[in-house]
């Protein structure tokens, strides 16, 4: 982690964003904290295809709150399917701006954890990197009845 040193990380730690190194690559972790902070800073960006980087995680962690901050609105749609089985959709976006799902999961899966994949973030992930969203209890519990969760970083 060449580009981040320990103050970096314990910015970014209370954004929302925690950072783990193993023998395999990185590992972002993230809460609807941590996803409002890199979408906001994505968005005044005003750049298509950003890649997540340490660099941009760097950034990120200087990254204060302007007047063009929006809130992060987090909510899980449900799908009964053909088997009767309840898929979830887990859909993100910030206050103003259209709805995007990036991530489905299938009925025996838990909706407090998901790993991002390539083809379904709001930013392109490099190779050696996976980004994993994780949700409290209480928020589980909010989405699966319905709720949205409201996170202003």
């Amino acid at each position: 982690m060449k580009a981040l040193n320990e103050n970096h990380i314990e910015k970014l730690s209370r954004k929302g964003i925690g950072i783990k190194e193993d023998s395999i690559g990185l590992t972002i972790e993230l809460n609807p904290k941590g996803m409002a902070w890199i979408l906001n800073f994505i968005s005044e960006l005003k750049h298509r295809n950003i890649s997540l980087t340490l660099t941009l995680l760097k950034e990120i962690s200087a990254y204060q709150k302007s007047k063009k901050w929006k809130e992060l609105r987090c909510k899980i749609t449900s799908i009964e399917a053909y088997d009767n089985s309840i898929y979830y959709s887990h859909v993100f976006y910030l206050n103003g701006t259209p709805p995007k799902m990036f991530f489905s999961c299938d009925p025996v899966k838990n909706i407090n954890h998901f790993t991002f994949f390539h083809e379904n973030t709001p930013f392109k992930i490099r190779n050696d990197l996976q980004i994993d969203m994780y949700f409290s209890k209480q928020e589980s519990m909010k989405l699966k009845q319905g709720d949205l969760i409201i996170e202003n970083g």
